[in-house]
């Protein structure tokens, strides 16, 4: 929180989920009270990181496999890793969300 002239203002840095090393940044001013300022950064960051929950397990493991799809993996380990994934754990832990 800052004064930004007459009126109050807030900003700074939020971690993008799922997306390491990546932040997202805000800023707002025009608020006439520190207490509101406040209080909009707080649903400002609480809207932000319950948006980004409603994710399963499986979604997260296809991000997973877009990122590591692009390292240098033989083809060979990846169709092993699937079919591991597949058979074992989609059936267990596929529909949770997280």
């Amino acid at each position: 929180m800052f004064k930004d002239g007459n009126s109050w203002a807030y900003k700074g840095k939020i971690a993008v989920p799922f997306e390491p090393g990546k932040y997202k940044s805000y800023y707002k001013k025009g608020f006439s009270k520190k207490k509101d300022a406040q209080r909009a950064e707080q649903l400002f960051r609480d809207n932000f990181s319950t948006h980004q929950k409603d994710i399963t397990f499986d979604e997260l493991v296809n991000l997973y496999r877009a990122n590591y799809r692009t390292q240098n993996v033989k083809e060979s380990t990846l169709i092993g890793d699937k079919s591991h994934y597949r058979l074992h754990i989609q059936p267990v832990l596929g529909k949770y969300p997280l």
